[in-house]
């Protein structure tokens, strides 16, 4: 289980009052060096809000309400969090958010898992709409790409939601520089990979293509 905390704060936009003289109360989740922050949609007199103590201040109808929804929104977080902390699976502030609202978080995928997933299904299509040399390249691109992450990151696999622009780049770099590669092999061996990023966006595990 990951054992890094969660810190949860309130603040007030004292710069957005309303007509009544209320401003709005913010949430603001940090984890792992990460915010998010977003409304809670409770207004409160900026005059009654205690910083320090993270309450509205003094003893009222409305002060104990709010401290009442401030509270329980804190504890909806805190459960959202030991959720994806049980499940033993990498996550981010957004992916706390997202638990929290009720919202699907995308299930994590690594490049090496789309490749498999690519490949057995290619497989089952040989002879069909597809060819054994055809799915044999996409094992090489799988390989080179294995130790490509290796030499570059030190890690045997890599997550999609991790993946940029960059790391495009710096693969074919590497393509170049370490593995002197001629340019139409690269070319090809780009297509592939760029293929099963495709792939992984057309199922949703990817938000969008490089």
């Amino acid at each position: 289980m990951n054992n890094s905390k969660i810190n949860i704060l309130f603040l007030i936009s004292r710069s957005r009052i309303n007509s009544i003289g209320k401003c709005p109360i913010r949430s603001r989740i940090t984890y792992e060096r990460q915010r998010y922050e977003f409304s809670t949609g409770l207004f409160i007199n900026p005059d009654n809000w205690n910083a320090s103590k993270q309450k509205a201040h003094p003893p009222n109808t409305d002060n104990t309400q709010i401290n009442t929804q401030l509270s329980l929104i804190k504890q909806e977080i805190n459960q959202a969090f030991l959720m994806l902390q049980i499940q033993d699976k990498d996550f981010d502030v957004n992916d706390i958010y997202r638990q929290y609202k009720g919202e699907n978080i995308k299930q994590d995928k690594t490049i090496m898992e789309m490749f498999s997933l690519h490949i057995a299904k290619q497989e089952k299509l040989i002879g069909i709409s597809t060819t054994a040399v055809s799915v044999a390249k996409f094992y090489q691109t799988r390989n080179h790409v294995k130790t490509f992450v290796k030499h570059k990151f030190n890690k045997s696999d890599f997550l999609l939601r991790e993946m940029t622009m960059a790391f495009i780049t710096e693969f074919e770099y590497y393509l170049k520089a370490e593995k002197k590669f001629q340019q139409n092999t690269i070319h090809k061996t780009l297509q592939r990979f760029k293929q099963i990023v495709k792939i992984a966006v057309g199922l949703d595990f990817l938000d969008k293509d490089l």
